[in-house]
């Protein structure tokens, strides 16, 4: 008989466990849906998760699909570049073409986010990190993207301090079709 009230107490509190676990689950999913939108872009076969308060710029464009979105709390600009050598060499490259957002002294950190390696690029010390001086995250792109007469190999993020981390930890590939 307390073999079977002992298996009784169990069973329910694992179900109470599986109904509470299940509840909080789904409002973190309905808040974490109502908070973001999901960026995608076929050409790129990139997406990643954005304020929703953010709207598409109308400059900016890859054959027709935004890569400049900007709300009050922040933006993130994509592009994809052509590789040199290899990826350390190309974050060389993109920090030398944009030294006026960097300064002289930028500051370039490895990284390893969901298993590629990427770099951040921080503008130097002396500038105020935002809209003028972003800061860049730089990987490789799951495949090439042909625009422009170029195959660009190289994804490129720009962002502010407050959202660039949650813009490339959400980053994934999509292939739509």
């Amino acid at each position: 008989m307390k073999t079977k009230k002992w298996l009784f107490f169990v069973l329910l509190f694992l179900v109470l466990l599986f109904v509470v676990f299940y509840y909080f689950l789904g409002q973190t999913q309905t808040k974490k849906a109502e908070g973001s939108s999901l960026y995608q872009n076929p050409i790129l076969r990139i997406q990643f998760e954005y304020p929703a308060e953010w709207t598409a710029q109308s400059s900016g464009h890859i054959q027709g699909y935004p890569t400049q979105y900007k709300g009050k709390s922040g933006f993130f600009v994509v592009n994809a570049i052509p590789a040199h050598t290899d990826l350390s060499e190309t974050t060389d490259v993109v920090l030398a073409d944009n030294c006026l957002l960097f300064g002289e002294k930028p500051v370039k950190e490895e990284c390893i986010v969901h298993s590629r390696v990427g770099y951040y690029l921080y503008p130097e010390d002396t500038l105020t990190i935002g809209e003028n001086h972003p800061i860049c995250y730089v990987t490789q792109l799951s495949n090439p993207a042909y625009y422009n007469g170029q195959t660009c190999t190289v994804l490129t993020i720009f962002s502010d301090k407050e959202h660039i981390r949650e813009l490339v930890n959400s980053l994934q590939p999509y292939y739509p079709y």
